[in-house]
Order: C-alpha cells, then structure tokens, then sequence
C-alpha cells in the first residue's frame, strides 16, 4: 500500500505482516514417503518423536509468551536462508533510500510518486514510489512483512518470477493509486509491494492446496495479519492510499495465477506447470 499525502513531506502509515508457517513445496521433485491418489498426494503418517525431560521443560518453557517472541537466532537463521536473496535485495534497497532521504530530501520529489510529474511522462515513478519511505514507522512496518512474507513465495516461485511478482505488485498499486486517488496527493511506500505478495501467497496456497495444504490454522493467520496491519495503520496515524491497497493486493494475485507455482502430478512427480512460464530460474 501506498501513502495518500496532500503536501510534502507530513505523516505516513504502512501495514505489517506476520511469519508465514508453512513453506512451499520444491516443484519437479518426487516426494518420498507419498503416493497419488485421486491426483492428490497422501503423505504416510509421520512417527512420533520421543523428547528427552529436557526438551519437554524447554516446550513447557515456550508454552508462554516466549513462544511469540522470536529470538535473535531465529531471525539469524531466516536472514541467511538460501532461498531469499531477493528479499533480502529488497530490504537493503528500502533500508537505504531510507537514510538517503533522512539526509537528501530530492530524493523524496525525484522517487515520490507525483500525479503531474507522472502525467508528464515520469513514469518510473510508479515503481521507485514503491522503495522510498521516509518515516522510521512506516519503514519498519513494511520491512517487517516483506522479511516474513517473501521467503516464502522465493522459495517456491524461484529468484526471477519472486521478483517478477513483487514488482508488478508495487507497480499496479502505483497505478490504481495514480489513476483513482487525489490528483493532490503524493505517494510512497512499499506497502503495494506487501500489499501483492500477502494476496499472491493466498493465491498460491490455495491454488496448490491438494499440495500445501490449507487449514483453518491458515485461516486464523490470515484473519491475525488483516487484524495486525489495522492495528498499525491506527497506530501509525496519516491517510492511507486505500486504491494502492486494492492494486497491488490485485496485482500480486493476478501474477502469482499468471506466473506462479502451479503444482501438477505427473509420473510420480510433482512438477510446476506456470499459465506463462517467464521468469523462471533454477531458484
């Protein structure tokens, strides 16, 4: 989503995911311990895990609030992943357009996405919009959902079509906000961009339910991140570009069904047939 702003440079707001909890599965790789049924894959029920006394105490220990707390070695852990080098590419590209700005404010008008400026012919402004925020707030906020929604779908789309889908995702927010918001108002943010990959994981997840599964855990998540991005948009203050929410929410699901993960059996295996194969990578 994206910041309604009707002078430069007042408040802005922005909105934040939560972790996503169940990965993606590798396309092309035949899955052991699984047969087809029916086109559907039925995993063998797993064994049961016996814990020593010392790691019921450490459950029992978790069972609390800890458990919502995530430690230093398990945001460690998730920022040396394998599979999120464009996200964390794009965390680093917000992080510095961020203090570019605290200290050179035409980067502010030269990023910003301004309606005559654009109508004028900038166009690149829809997309560099998507990576400037000058509030610590804002910053955070959409820094946060990017970190835990985009490994997720990196993983499972691969490098190229990850990035083919958040961009697209800021660029139709970018849009909708530029053809339907105040012709008075300037916007910025990487809130389309959260905006398009919190609906193209959706997408993705339930389109390949049969293989990752859809419950009503993942119901309740989905209700949480909804609730928790109102929560700090209230907390946060400013005027939020509503047309920015819609496009790229629009824009992510519409190129996650367009170029993501589209899980089929074949011959034992499960393979990855995209509507358009572009983009893709090895991972």
């Amino acid at each position: 989503m994206l910041q309604p702003l009707a002078l430069l440079p007042p408040r802005r707001a922005g909105g934040l995911g939560s972790p996503s909890p169940l990965p993606g599965i590798t396309p092309g790789v035949h899955l052991p311990g699984s047969h087809a049924v029916s086109g559907l894959l039925q995993p063998q029920p797993q064994q049961q895990l016996q814990l020593s006394p010392q790691q019921h105490q450490q459950l029992r220990q978790l069972s609390g609030w800890r458990r919502l707390v995530p430690s230093w070695q398990d945001f460690r852990n998730s920022a040396e992943g394998p599979f999120r080098q464009v996200t964390n590419l794009f965390l680093a590209i917000n992080v510095a357009t961020y203090l570019v700005s605290r200290f050179d404010r035409s980067v502010v008008l030269g990023m910003a996405a301004i309606p005559h400026q654009v109508a004028a012919g900038e166009w690149y402004r829809l997309l560099t919009a998507g990576f400037l925020h000058t509030d610590f707030l804002h910053l955070l906020s959409n820094m946060l959902a990017v970190h835990w929604l985009g490994p997720d779908l990196e993983s499972a789309a691969g490098r190229g079509r990850f990035a083919a889908i958040y961009l697209l995702s800021v660029v139709a927010g970018s849009a909708a906000q530029y053809a339907w918001g105040g012709w008075g108002t300037v916007s910025w943010g990487a809130s389309g961009g959260v905006a398009g990959l919190f609906a193209g994981y959706v997408t993705y997840r339930l389109r390949n339910r049969d293989y990752t599964g859809w419950s009503s855990a993942d119901m309740s998540w989905v209700a949480q991140v909804v609730g928790l991005n109102v929560v700090l948009s209230m907390v946060a203050g400013g005027s939020l570009a509503h047309w920015a929410h819609l496009g790229g929410a629009l824009g992510g699901a519409a190129a996650v069904l367009l170029l993501g993960p589209r899980y089929r059996w074949r011959n034992g295996f499960v393979v990855d047939e995209p509507l358009l194969p572009l983009f893709r990578s090895r991972r």
